[in-house]
């Protein structure tokens, strides 16, 4: 599956495509769909933005100074 993701990845719709095709997939065949659950892992929130400075220049602030 590895090598397949891997081609499908060449072309900018080509992992949506890779997605699509595992769905499908999964509804169809119950049983893919239990083995895909077990390998593939379950995403991970995203982490929280950092908090910038904004004491003055040239200490994190984007604002030039």
């Amino acid at each position: 599956m590895a090598r397949a993701a891997a081609l499908h990845a060449r072309d900018p719709g080509g992992g949506a495509r890779h997605v699509r095709l595992l769905a499908a997939l999964a509804a169809d065949h119950p049983a893919f769909a239990a083995l895909l659950t077990e390998t593939v892992p379950a995403p991970r929130a995203p982490a929280p933005p950092m908090p910038m400075r904004t004491d003055g220049p040239g200490h994190g602030s984007l604002r030039p100074a």
